[in-house]
C-alpha cells in the first residue's frame, strides 16, 4: 500500500484519518491516531507509575502498563533501528507523555553503517569500554537530543527514558538541553562522576524495574 495521500477527519470521531482515495483498503484507513497520540483525551492521565485497568468485553478486567513500562517498552523496539554491532540502545524524549524525539545508537548520517563496516573500533577487537574515543558511532541520547535540534523541537524539561544507562558525554549534553529526568533500564558503565553530575544539577535519575 502506498502513502495515504489527502485525509480528511471522519464526521463519526474528529480523531480518525480516512483517506480520500477510495481504491485503498477502507478498512485499514480507519486509524485510530488518538490511541496513540491523544491519552489525555481519552481519559489515560492517571497517576504516573500506576497500572491502568479497564475492563474489557465480557466484563473482565484488563491490565494496561503504566508509563514507565509504555516508554520503555517502545524504546526497545527504537532500539531494533540501531546499527552499532557491539550493542543496540535507544533513547525517548518524553514531555507531557508525548514521545518528541527518539534516537538510536549508530554512526552518523550518511556514512556506512557500523554492522556493515562503519566503525573500525566496534568491528575490531577492542575489548569491552575501551578504546571509545576511536568509536564513530554516536550515542542513543545524543541522536535522540540531535534529533530534536534537526527539527526545532524544544527539550527543555522534558523526560528522557534510555535502555542503558548514559555515559558521562551524554550526561553533559541530557544536562545542557534541560532535561529535568533521565529513566534508564539496564547499567552500562555509568561512572560516578556521571551520577554526581546529575545530583549537582539537579536532575532526576532512576532505574527502571520491571513488575
Amino acid at each position: 500500500m502506498g502513502e495515504l495521500g489527502n485525509t480528511a477527519r471522519s464526521e463519526s470521531s474528529p480523531y480518525f484519518a480516512v483517506s480520500e482515495d477510495t481504491s485503498l483498503d477502507q478498512a485499514a484507513l480507519h486509524l485510530p491516531l488518538a490511541t496513540c497520540h491523544f491519552p489525555a483525551m481519552l481519559g489515560c492521565n492517571g497517576p504516573p507509575n500506576t497500572p491502568a485497568r479497564a475492563v474489557a468485553e465480557g466484563g473482565e478486567a484488563m491490565e494496561r502498563p503504566d508509563w514507565d513500562t509504555y516508554f520503555m517498552d517502545i524504546a526497545h523496539q527504537v532500539a531494533r533501528r540501531g546499527n552499532c554491532c557491539r550493542r543496540q540502545v535507544a533513547a525517548l524524549i518524553v514531555k507531557d507523555r508525548r514521545i518528541i524525539s527518539t534516537g538510536y545508537n549508530g554512526t552518523p548520517r550518511g556514512t556506512t553503517n557500523c554492522c556493515d563496516g562503519g566503525c573500525a573500533r566496534c568491528n575490531g577487537d577492542a575489548p569491552t569500554g575501551s578504546d571509545l574515543g576511536e568509536c564513530i558511532c554516536s550515542h542513543a541520547e545524543e541522536n535522540a537530543i540531535v534529533q530534536a535540534a534537526y527539527h526545532g523541537i524544544a527539550v527543555r524539561h522534558a523526560s528522557l527514558y534510555c535502555t542503558l544507562s548514559p555515559c558521562l558525554m551524554c550526561t553533559k549534553m541530557i544536562i545542557n538541553a534541560g532535561i529535568v529526568e533521565v529513566v534508564y533500564e539496564d547499567e552500562y558503565s555509568f561512572s560516578t562522576p556521571a551520577r554526581d553530575l546529575f545530583e549537582e544539577a539537579g536532575v532526576t535519575c532512576r532505574r527502571f524495574e520491571r513488575k
